[in-house]
């Protein structure tokens, strides 16, 4: 991911709320809606893509052990970019 967004939050309510926050926060930063977000394997459950209101195609979840567990990497994955 070329472009994102470090999120940290507290995680209390759901993975899929928090991600939401995020999003939004992004796409007024950078005019654009993410689509891909990184999570600590541990909080993320077995969730792989999560449909965010206002978020066409939603976003795709991907475990990162480098991150925290109340920390996203938030962002938006170019087509030829993605694995």
């Amino acid at each position: 991911m070329k472009e994102g967004m470090l999120w940290r939050d507290d995680l209390t309510g759901s993975i899929q709320a928090s991600i939401q926050t995020a999003a939004v926060r992004y796409l007024t930063k950078y005019g654009r809606p993410p689509n891909r977000c990184h999570v600590h394997p541990d909080v993320l459950g077995k969730v792989q893509i999560i449909p965010l209101e206002g978020m066409v195609g939603g976003v795709t979840i991907v475990p990162d052990g480098k991150l925290r567990p109340h920390e996203l990497w938030i962002g938006f994955v170019e087509e030829d970019e993605r694995d």
